[in-house]
């Protein structure tokens, strides 16, 4: 349903963009802006910020930027729509919709929000069914209370029980209308080869999984029967929703601990995560039995660089989990071990000991994963020489998957003192291995990698951003857009090629390489001067300042640069936006363009709005203090300077569209047909050329004098 725009207009208003992200991100300080690795691409060092002042983001790794709307949509892959009602939630709104839908919006309802309303239908019927159904209550009750499972955790993570029946979920689901196709897309429900349906889980406790944002998203079922034919425990397959590797069991609960406590605890299994929580450490998730794959150490990492991995005493089961671990060095995380003894795993122990207790052996018995894997595996090659370098060699591997130097240097002295062997040793073996890693690679790099694999995410998310419903901060929000549309009918005519008919047509294959050259540095040129002009008019538009004529200075600057066509499409848009309400003398601000209504008609440049304002307006560095301070005195801001800046850019932007009218005079007089033609050109090249000198006297440079 679509969310009426006071509802919007009331989320926006409430919206703390760093308080956003730190849902899923774990941000630090740094000046005015907040800085974290960034949660959308592969980085080691932070290059990812947040401003709370303009309530943007911006990574100037990936490139990836806008409003918390936008960060929410992106980092959760919702839609508008889902985002919207994601933070009404976290921000107690009411939502409010447009009850007059048509058959066509019905029809088109999100197939994802369909889905999270299914999984949640789901985790109540089978919680229903745990409390209220005999079978529940004698098989499922039981079972939690066999494992000491309490009730208030039962509750907290939604445990439930499938019957065992053929179909007792499928019959209820499509009883409250939920369609055929929909049960088997989300995995819950199977469909014969004779096209009956049943229930995927049956005679399973279950255990809801969560995305990070808490919604409920798959299953996973443990069997209580004993039947060596099925397996004992089975998951949710892969939905449009939930994909395994890039999620990992209680995340939902324990990010805010994880956070606090700088530190992720690993553990297997559901009842273990469920077992420390109730012995009060709650920053524990787990893998639910499979090995670490990239999408979740990257979820453990929006959080923390610490993870301590709790393992049972199976040292088959530790060997065969290590590679995983180096996947966490090469992420820059910190790792630590702790070993349980023979026979025991964190939920049993955790029960065994008492809150108190467990929580001072995992805080003593934790070290550090090289030394842990070099104790391990040394004991088992004392009498094999060969087989020791074998060991030897592959935690040397492991040390040089760190990407900190200093680490790596105090790693192999620790190292060699175990081993009781030269340093020197090591660090050669550690070279020699690099270098080969160093060959195997591709020839582009893993930040490459991360983002073009980024760029193909985000075609999906542009795709999603289609469907986004945004609104306009006016009263008469349809009648607007309708003048509008009329304005800008012929301005956008062609979508893929905005402005044609403004761009230097400057393709004539005659051209000698160094004019080429020149071209494009002009062009160059003129596009950072008109980025620079919408950035600043986003800024300070509104101002009204000593030079403006007792105006905003974006009237101001409008009336000054009447006679210039920016010609570069995303900067383009934003003087036609605003010269059009210029005539009502409206000064259109940033939360206008970001509130600006989207729909079938919209152009790419629209859909693509957030992150175009943030990419011009974050700043990765800002003035210091300290050195105000240091300095006794107070440095200026960009604000105190605009009179200087302002008409510096005015004339720049004149200059550049002069030279390129040079360029573009020169190549009619090499092809002038008759004496005439050429005639015209030089007339015309002189007039240029006085007026590029007058404007370099203004300036007082000539650094564009052929």
């Amino acid at each position: 349903m679509k969310i009426t725009q006071q509802t919007v207009l009331q989320i926006k208003d409430r919206l703390d963009i760093t308080d956003v992200v730190q849902d899923f991100v774990f941000l630090k300080k740094k000046g005015q802006n907040w800085t974290a690795c960034c949660p959308f691409h592969h980085e080691k060092t932070p290059s990812f910020y947040v401003n709370p002042a303009r309530n943007i983001y911006k990574c100037f790794g990936c490139g990836k930027g806008g409003d918390a709307i936008t960060f929410v949509m992106e980092i959760e892959n919702y839609t508008y729509p889902e985002a919207l009602k994601y933070l009404a939630k976290k921000y107690n709104i009411e939502i409010q919709t447009d009850e007059n839908l048509t058959d066509e919006e019905l029809a088109t309802q999100n197939e994802r929000e369909a889905l999270l309303i299914l999984h949640d239908f789901a985790q109540n019927f089978y919680k229903k069914t745990l409390h209220t159904h005999p079978e529940g209550e004698t098989v499922g009750l039981s079972y939690f209370r066999e494992r000491q499972i309490s009730d208030l955790s039962v509750e907290t993570f939604g445990l439930g029980y499938s019957l065992d029946t053929w179909d007792s979920f499928t019959q209820e689901a499509q009883k409250n209308g939920f369609s055929r196709e929909m049960l088997i897309k989300s995995g819950l429900t199977l469909q014969t080869e004779r096209g009956t349906l049943i229930d995927r889980f049956r005679g399973r406790v279950l255990f809801p999984i969560h995305n990070v944002a808490g919604k409920v998203i798959g299953f996973g079922g443990r069997i209580l029967g004993n039947d060596k034919k099925l397996a004992k425990y089975i998951n949710s397959p892969e939905t449009p929703i939930y994909e395994k590797s890039n999620i990992l069991y209680g995340i939902s609960f324990a990010k805010k601990k994880i956070k606090e406590q700088d530190n992720c605890y690993l553990v297997e299994g559901y009842t273990d995560v469920i077992a420390l929580h109730q012995a009060d450490i709650h920053n524990v998730v787990a893998s639910s039995g499979t090995s670490l794959t990239m999408g979740q150490i990257r979820l453990i990492k929006r959080f923390t660089n610490h993870i301590t991995i709790l393992y049972d005493g199976d040292v088959a089961g530790i060997k065969a989990s290590l590679r995983g671990i180096d996947l966490l060095l090469e992420e820059d995380l910190d790792v630590k071990i702790v070993l349980f003894p023979d026979g025991e795993d964190p939920d049993s122990y955790a029960k065994k000991l008492g809150s108190t207790a467990f929580k001072d052996f995992v805080e003593n018995t934790a070290e550090d994963f090289i030394g842990f894997k070099t104790k391990l595996f040394i004991k088992e090659t004392q009498k094999d020489p060969l087989k020791r370098a074998e060991v030897i060699r592959d935690i040397v591997e492991s040390i040089v998957k760190i990407p900190d130097a200093i680490k790596q240097q105090i790693f192999f002295q620790t190292t060699a003192q175990l081993l009781q062997i030269d340093e020197k040793a090591l660090m050669q073996e550690g070279l020699k291995i690099s270098e080969k890693i160093a060959q195997q690679k591709p020839k582009y790099n893993n930040a490459q990698n991360g983002q073009n694999a980024q760029n193909g995410q985000s075609g999906q998310s542009g795709q999603n951003a289609q469907n986004a419903q945004s609104s306009q901060n006016a009263q008469n929000a349809d009648a607007q857009r309708e003048i509008e549309n009329e304005y800008f009918e012929n301005y956008y005519k062609d979508e893929n090629n905005q402005n044609q008919n403004l761009a230097p047509q400057n393709n004539n294959q005659n051209q000698s390489l160094a004019q080429q050259q020149s071209i494009s540095l002009i062009d160059k040129g003129l596009a950072q001067q008109e980025r620079e002009a919408v950035r600043m008019l986003l800024m300070y538009g509104a101002e009204i300042l000593p030079f403006t004529d007792e105006k905003p200075l974006l009237l101001y600057y409008l009336n000054e640069v009447a006679d210039i066509q920016f010609q570069h499409p995303e900067y383009a848009y934003f003087i036609q936006k605003w010269r059009f309400h210029a005539q009502m003398d409206n000064v259109l601000s940033m939360e206008d363009f970001l509130n600006i209504e989207q729909n079938e008609s919209t152009n790419n440049i629209e859909k693509n709005i957030g992150k175009i304002i943030a990419d011009l307006l974050m700043e990765k560095y800002t003035k210091s203090v300290r050195w105000e301070e240091k300095l006794n005195m107070d440095l200026p801001t960009e604000k105190d300077i605009l009179k200087k800046l302002i008409p510096e850019n005015i004339l720049r932007l004149k200059l550049y569209q002069i030279m390129q009218l040079m360029q573009e005079n020169e190549i009619s007089l090499k092809n002038a047909k008759t004496e005439e033609e050429e005639d015209d050109c030089l007339t015309v090249g002189l007039y240029l050329e006085r007026q590029r000198k007058q404007i370099t006297q203004q300036l007082k440079m000539d650094i564009f004098h052929k």
